[in-house]
């Protein structure tokens, strides 16, 4: 079983790059509300401390990767781009296992106070593929090595005025079956240039 990226995730990057303006703006609103309607009751964005979780569970394991995965940038580029907030964004993680008869899929991170202006991050992306099943960790492995370097190009060349730095998180977990799940994601967080 492949995850690939959402499919809001190439609307949501091309309009990110996109001049503010009432049309980019509506269509930014329209997918973040279609976004937080595919949120069940059972998804949680919980904050305990400077440590933000996003936690789905569900049957499918590429479909709660997908809600997981917006829901997560969705809500941390809210909380660093908000007016005075000042975050940095550190300790990312990711977490995928199956319990209860479903998969159970989380992202974490910290977000501290900057200590001076160079450390405020205003921009948050990510890219990962889950797997499930024999050989899951060669194959995640393997398509991330293609993906990955072409995604941090395409960052440098939509985002110039940023200073890019990036975190890799892996999961290796057991599935049903004696199969394996393996995650491995990579977070751009980008901060200003002065």
């Amino acid at each position: 079983m492949l995850s690939k990226a959402p499919k809001y995730a190439a609307i949501l990057f091309a309009l990110s790059v996109l001049a503010p303006s009432p049309e980019v703006n509506a269509a930014r609103n329209l997918i973040r509300g279609e976004v937080a309607n595919a949120i069940s009751q059972d998804d949680e964005y919980i904050r305990e401390g400077s440590q933000r979780i996003v936690r789905v569970r569900g049957e499918n394991l590429d479909n709660i990767h997908s809600i997981a995965s917006r829901q997560f940038v969705s809500k941390v580029e809210e909380e660093i781009k908000s007016p005075g907030a000042n975050l940095s964004i550190s300790g990312f993680e990711t977490s995928v296992r199956f319990e209860d008869g479903r998969f159970v899929f989380e992202y974490k991170v910290q977000l501290n106070p900057a200590k001076n202006p160079d450390e405020v991050h205003t921009m948050i992306s990510m890219r990962g593929t889950v797997w499930s099943g024999s050989g899951a960790r060669d194959r995640v492995l393997h398509e991330n090595s293609n993906k990955i370097p072409q995604w941090q190009q395409r960052m440098i060349t939509f985002y110039p005025d940023m200073k890019i730095s990036y975190e890799l998180a892996q999961s290796d977990n057991s599935a049903p079956n004696g199969f394996r799940i393996f995650h491995e994601a990579v977070l751009a967080k980008g901060v200003r240039i002065q």
